[in-house]
């Protein structure tokens, strides 16, 4: 929904449609068909009758799946003769919705056919037609149309969830203000109804999502009045909602005669919450210059994470960057997307991102590795809190004051200033006072001694490694000798560890043994990675990285699935090494049938 949404937005012409009964064109196997009798008779005398349905049934969990699906094969089977039709199933359907848009009239009025003839051979039928310009409804009979001669046209519809005007093409916010709540249940009712997928009412969201972090906390009964300084706050809010104009935000931010188009997103942070915000600045022929928000995220701080303010400002970064890369990815089909500018009011966070990973712990470094794979090709710049959008997220806005703000809508000011250059961020004026920066023993001036103990190591796992047929046996032996180190460091106080050994340690000391192998074979490409540079050797088509451990990993698109870590980036192997022959070897003997 978010994606086609996106897309809904930067283009000139519309239409909405829906599929008419979409779920009763369906029809079921005839042996799963037994799966939907219902048992049945009008009254106890009478006797039972078995009814069978014989298409998808509302309610069920796979009902939506199985339309969908049933879509997506039409539209991949005759992807060839019906190509835009196609490409608008599986582009801007959801469920029976498709809300398509497009800049060229022609084109659109082509898409629509063909979605009509490609939909037909499925025994679909659209309606609920409406569009912002009457050619594309020409051939469209009334009575299919979102109006009709019984039916006054209704200036507001429902598209997606979302109330859509199609009179001025815009999106309207407006609450449901019903009777004040006053329980638990009542206020988290009323909160559930707001509903806005873009976050394009973002900052209201925010303090509505505050409420509610406060009420779970408080650990009411759900009928049961909230603490008074709660209700106090809820009563503020919603009095502040009875008087808040609705909310008017236009569908295309694109301009006419669009010759440039950029994405800028900002990012900042708060003690209640942190978020950010995506605008599209594009220039037409004529060098006028528009800003429009596209989309915002935000997320309320976790009342149980000890969580400095540096670090809120991490996480708000890192989600604008996954954030920017979902619809950069969306829009790049859609827009000549020139160039893609992040801010961030954290110069901390902006040092950090020039900083090698390696150097930084590991809650720091996970993020920054992150954000460098997703903002590769991105500047990121420095703004001033009181001209950063973001801001009116992570501190809320008041609803009376949200559609009059002079940031939220169209961002900075300045940034529509045609002579306005965007600049990448000098980070050496803070990158000697970074904190979360590993602590090394020794003086780090002088390389000596940790390149010393750095050999030695190297030294201690080569000999490790010759000595035995085994991984596990290497993997063992090692660990003993880094818990035997490890006890060597601790005072008198402190307990020494003489147990067994714990999957923790087997596993460091295995991690440790791959190391020296990537060392020993990857040295120039660890190096290039160190320097923020690609590999130029035969491991470029992994997309490698350095992970918080220094471990060569595979990079690329499963980093957004939901795998575990170590399964989305899998350790890269030598292909000659001994160590890669003895893991192999040793999976063969486990998995033995």
């Amino acid at each position: 929904m978010f994606d086609i949404l996106l897309r809904f937005r930067v283009h000139k012409y519309f239409f909405l449609c829906d599929i008419r009964r979409m779920y009763r064109n369906i029809l079921i196997t005839p042996e799963q068909r037994s799966l939907q009798n219902i048992l049945w008779r009008d009254s106890p005398q009478e006797p039972i009758s078995c009814l069978q349905l014989q298409t998808v049934s509302y309610g069920l969990r796979s009902s939506s799946f199985l339309a969908t699906r049933c879509l997506y094969e039409l539209a991949i089977r005759y992807k060839d003769e019906f190509p835009l039709g196609s490409k608008a199933i599986l582009q801007s359907s959801y469920v029976d919705d498709i809300v398509q848009s497009h800049n060229d009239l022609d084109t659109i009025i082509n898409i629509k056919r063909q979605l009509i003839d490609l939909l037909s051979l499925g025994s679909f039928n659209l309606h609920k037609w409406c569009a912002n310009n009457s050619a594309i409804l020409s051939d469209i009979p009334t009575e299919k149309q979102q109006h009709s001669d019984e039916l006054e046209f209704q200036k507001e519809i429902k598209t997606l969830g979302l109330k859509f005007n199609v009179n001025n093409d815009s999106f309207q916010f407006a609450p449901m203000l019903e009777q004040p709540a006053t329980t638990k249940r009542q206020i988290l009712s009323f909160i559930s109804q707001f509903f806005d997928p873009l976050g394009l009412a973002g900052p209201l969201f925010v303090q509505a999502k505050e409420i509610m972090q406060s009420l779970w906390i408080s650990k009411v009964g759900w009928d049961s009045a909230p603490p008074p300084e709660i209700l106090t706050k809820w009563q503020e809010f919603y009095s502040s909602l009875t008087r808040m104009q609705p909310l008017t935000i236009k569908r295309n931010v694109c301009l006419d005669n669009q010759t440039n188009a950029e994405l800028v997103g900002f990012s900042d942070s708060s003690a209640k919450a942190y978020g950010c915000a995506i605008y599209l600045r594009s220039t037409d022929k004529n060098g006028k210059i528009s800003m429009s928000l596209i989309c915002s995220k935000s997320r309320i701080t976790p009342l149980n994470s000890n969580l400095s303010m540096p670090r809120l400002e991490l996480n708000a970064a890192l989600l604008l960057a996954k954030t920017m890369a979902r619809v950069y990815d969306s829009l790049k089909d859609e827009l000549q997307i020139q160039n893609v500018y992040l801010h961030s009011d954290s110069q901390v966070v902006l040092a950090w991102l020039k900083t090698n990973p390696i150097k930084l712990n590991a809650y720091v470094a996970n993020r920054i590795k992150l954000m460098q794979q997703l903002t590769n090709n991105y500047l990121w710049s420095y703004i001033k809190t009181d001209q950063n959008p973001a801001d009116c997220l992570s501190r809320g806005v008041s609803p009376c004051d949200l559609m009059q703000h002079p940031l939220w809508f169209n961002g900075p000011k300045f940034m529509l200033d045609p002579d306005y250059k965007f600049t990448e961020f000098n980070y050496e004026a803070v990158k000697c006072n970074l904190p979360e920066i590993k602590v090394v023993s020794g003086d780090l001036n002088e390389g000596g001694p940790v390149c010393a103990a750095s050999l030695k190591v190297n030294s201690v796992v080569g000999n490790i490694i010759t000595k035995y047929s085994s991984i596990s046996k290497a993997q063992r032996v090692l660990a003993y000798v880094q818990r035997f180190i490890s006890n060597l460091k601790k005072t008198r106080s402190e307990q020494i560890k003489c147990n067994y050994l714990t999957y923790s340690e087997l596993n460091q000391a295995l991690l440790l043994i791959i190391k020296h192998e990537q060392m020993k074979y990857f040295s120039s490409n660890i190096k290039r990675l160190q320097e923020g540079k690609q590999t130029e050797s035969s491991l470029k088509g992994l997309n490698p990285f350095l992970d918080a451990d220094g471990l060569i990993r595979v990079g690329g698109r499963l980093q957004h699935s939901a795998l575990p870590y170590a399964h989305k980036h899998q350790i890269i192997l030598p292909n000659d090494s001994y160590v890669t022959q003895l893991i192999v070897k040793n999976e063969h003997v486990i998995l033995l049938p």
